[in-house]
């Protein structure tokens, strides 16, 4: 479905530089004026009804988007490719490109456009400079130079179906651009609106969990802490918290005599939850030790994971539990940063972190479950009193089967448990293939304790109790 959205949205865009009307401008300088006559073409593959338009769409396979940094002196190469109906990101370890219609967009902002003679402004290569359209990856280029942008399309054969660079926005004509084909020094003035990042978190869906606030019933803070000279972990007192199932809030078995929970700080947390956002990713496959500890990670038994900054469980009403480990410190920018330095140590790092990504199913903790089989109770018991009505001579109703009723739930059970753990192997085999990089700001929410969690009851603070002879021995 995502990938027909994707699709369509590029097909609808395309459409839509068709049907805008390129107005001719002609520089009162421009020495090509004389060839006005020339016949109008296009930049890439000819597009001049909304069916071909379509079809150029579908042929679409791979995406290149190239950008230089001037300051920086790299080049970034951005690339998404369609496998079997999926689109991935190879310059990123083929990560989806699940972002909606990024790709749809991209390429859709630079189809269909006509190279008009009459707006070509030069055919000199020494104004490449001038104009902002050399190409990004060209070694030769003068140090500290800005260069266009340059971004290819190509079908499933790798047949070209676009190659074009991208400059400066034209002087006084807002939405005009300076685009040359790749493999040509021409240059015209173009009306378009080029979509053409190369951020990683433009191309992706950044929300990892996808778990809204009230998913969540339970949350478990695990401040394990890997001893690495000695090569084993050091264990500590979990943290717990819980949902009522009423109006309660959040209650914690751990709470002291005399504390309350803080809903405040805990609707902190959840935020932190909520907005586990990804940056980048590194493969997680094959699972080493060695790999493992690079990036922050331990095992004892090769089954068993811990991270260097311990752990945090999110329990949802679904009945999955997501365990979040996390890692050392990410490279702080650029393709360090998303996907480009496999090993941390030979980048900056910055104060993101790795984290990985371990999911369970606790039929248990399975909350849907359970009102799910309370309903399918009361549709049983329903469906037998309208079949089995009272008698009208007033004896005694038949009752439902108990063991009918037992049979029909364990079924429901069963089926039910089944599809939870079909999405579960889903989950896990997603969250199995990479390390994910997510911010320091949502690390540090989910860095707490008991005394940022637990509170003072109002009573105790009226009655200025000392906390910390709460709990002591009369």
């Amino acid at each position: 479905e995502d990938i027909m959205k994707q699709t369509t949205l590029l097909s609808l865009t395309a459409c839509l530089f068709l049907v805008t009307a390129i107005f001719a401008w002609v520089p009162e300088s421009d020495p090509h004026s004389s060839e006005i006559e020339e016949q109008v073409g296009y930049f890439g593959l000819p597009v001049t009804n909304v069916q071909e338009a379509l079809a150029l769409s579908r042929k679409v396979s791979s995406m290149v988007v190239q950008h230089y940094d001037a300051d920086q002196a790299i080049l970034h190469t951005f690339q998404v490719a369609n496998n079997d109906g999926v689109w991935t990101i190879p310059s990123h370890h083929n990560y989806p490109a699940d972002g909606g219609d990024q790709v749809g967009r991209t390429a859709g902002s630079v189809l269909g456009l006509e190279a008009n003679p009459a707006a070509r402004v030069s055919t000199d290569p020494r104004d490449h400079i001038r104009l902002g359209v050399l190409d990004p990856a060209d070694s030769t280029a003068p140090f500290g130079v800005e260069r266009g942008r340059r971004i290819t399309l190509s079908g499933s054969q790798d047949e070209a179906i676009l190659d074009v660079v991208v400059g400066f926005e034209v002087p006084d004509r807002q939405g005009w651009y300076y685009l040359r084909r790749a493999d040509e020094d021409a240059v015209y003035a173009v009306e378009m609106s080029p979509v053409l990042s190369t951020r990683f978190i433009d191309y992706v869906n950044p929300d990892l969990l996808q778990v809204e606030r009230n998913d969540v019933t339970q949350i478990v803070f695990d401040p394990h802490r890997v001893n690495r000279a000695a090569g084993n972990v050091t264990t500590a007192l979990k943290l717990t918290l819980n949902r009522s199932e009423g109006e309660g809030g959040w209650e914690s078995p751990q709470l002291p005599d005399g504390q309350e929970v803080d809903q405040d700080a805990v609707r902190q947390v959840l935020d932190g939850i909520t907005r586990v956002r990804l940056e980048g990713v590194r493969p997680l496959q094959p699972v080493t030790m060695e790999r493992l500890q690079r990036f922050g990670f331990f095992t004892n038994d090769g089954i068993t994971i811990w991270g260097y900054e311990g752990a945090v469980e999110v329990q949802r009403n679904n009945g999955l539990r997501y365990t979040m480990y996390f890692g050392e410190r990410a490279p702080d920018d650029g393709l360090a940063l998303t996907a480009g330095i496999d090993n941390v140590e030979e980048a900056a790092l910055g104060s993101d972190r790795f984290m990985i990504v371990i999911v369970n199913y606790f039929p248990e903790a399975d909350r849907l479950l359970a009102q799910k089989l309370t309903n399918r109770e009361a549709e049983l018991r329903a469906e037998f009193q309208k079949d089995n009505p009272p008698a009208e001579d007033g004896s005694v109703a038949p009752e439902i089967d108990p063991q009918a009723v037992k049979d029909a739930l364990a079924q429901a059970r069963s089926e039910h448990v089944a599809e939870r753990d079909k999405l579960t192997r889903s989950e896990q085999d997603k969250f199995l293939e990479f390390f994910y990089v997510i911010p320091a700001s949502v690390f540090e929410a989910m860095q707490v304790t008991g005394e940022d969690l637990f509170r003072i009851t109002p009573a105790n603070e009226d009655q200025g109790t000392d906390p910390e002879t709460i709990n002591a021995d009369p």
